[in-house]
């Protein structure tokens, strides 16, 4: 029961691996690492990084992490003030103690919106598909097939640290699906 409280957190966390759904304006074109101007209150449009190149380098960073939780570090991918942190390692050391692992890519990102954009931090509305993977044990076979998710919407909010962008916080829209894994280590 323990685990799978923890694969369902992990699975409802996975699911928030972000997409932002737009709003109020679009992201600039990327054009590399950001290098702010004058100090102030707000990123002008011209400054701003590309906030969907924000999040799906960290989806990616996070799913490379889940895909080898035993090396993994969450600060790779969320601020030490996040509230998923201790859900996030705790999930990693479920996946280490099982020797198991995700094969999972990121989730597919629809939409980024800016919400607010300050120098060091920003809340994006962001809109995601989460595509099914699995859970694989050290022989390489499929203990637990989790499926896909359709379209769902997070609020995110991401800090500016000197290793660079991390979550500082996530939350599902109102009526976004959790994905419930199918058990296989079982079958026979």
């Amino acid at each position: 029961m323990r685990s799978r409280t923890v694969f369902l957190l992990l699975g409802a966390l996975v699911v928030a691996a972000v997409v932002v759904v737009p709003r109020a304006r679009r992201e600039p074109a990327y054009d590399g690492p950001v290098a702010l101007a004058a100090p102030g209150p707000t990123v002008s449009a011209s400054a701003a990084p590309q906030w969907r190149a924000v999040i799906a380098a960290l989806d990616q960073v996070r799913a490379a992490g889940f895909a080898d939780p035993s090396t993994a570090d969450p600060l790779h991918w969320v601020s030490a003030d996040c509230p998923c942190l201790a859900v996030e390692r705790a999930a990693l050391a479920s996946l280490v103690r099982e020797h198991r692992r995700l094969e999972a890519g990121a989730p597919h990102l629809v939409t980024v919106e800016v919400v607010t954009a300050a120098e060091v931090a920003a809340t994006l509305r962001v809109g995601d598909v989460l595509p099914a993977y699995d859970e694989v044990d050290a022989d390489d076979r499929v203990v637990r097939a989790w499926p896909g998710r359709a379209a769902a919407t997070w609020t995110v909010t991401v800090v500016r640290q000197q290793q660079g962008w991390r979550w500082s916080a996530i939350e599902r829209a109102a009526g976004a699906e959790v994905a419930v894994g199918v058990d296989r280590s079982r079958a026979g």
